[in-house]
């Protein structure tokens, strides 16, 4: 089947149930002593208003998803270089703590390496969070 069969529902709009699908000019004449279409007219009114603020509310939210988003690749980078710096530290400690001489930065150099790679990973799991922070709604 590649749709054939499939029942068209036509696309149902104000404009095509209101006065016959045109747009009509609305006088003040036409509003005086009609209170049906005052009350229309101030509810359409009020229902603009409300999706215009969810538009505005969607858009920052994708903005804020957008900017974060760009950042992302930044953040796994800085964590690609501290992991990548503190391995190599830490192999570099193992190094000095299996040789035979006894050095006073061994164990030193062992827990700035690890403390690198916590870091580094930590960044990546931390920035969606730190994301949010920053970035409150209003």
């Amino acid at each position: 089947m590649n749709g054939e069969n499939k029942a068209q529902i036509p696309e149902v709009n104000e404009m095509s149930i209101y006065e016959g699908g045109s747009l009509n000019r609305i006088v003040i004449d036409d509003l005086l002593e009609n209170e049906v279409a005052i009350k229309q007219l101030v509810n359409r009114h009020n229902t603009t208003l409300k999706d215009l603020k969810k538009s505005r509310e969607e858009t920052a939210n994708l903005r804020a998803s957008l900017e974060y988003l760009r950042t992302t690749p930044f953040i796994a980078i800085l964590a690609l270089i501290s992991n990548s710096i503190g391995s190599l530290l830490i192999a570099i400690s193992v190094n000095f703590i299996t040789d035979e001489k006894d050095q006073d930065y061994e164990y030193l150099i062992l827990i700035a390496g690890i403390a690198l790679v916590f870091l580094g990973s930590l960044s990546t799991i931390l920035y969606p969070y730190a994301n949010r922070w920053f970035n409150k709604k209003e």
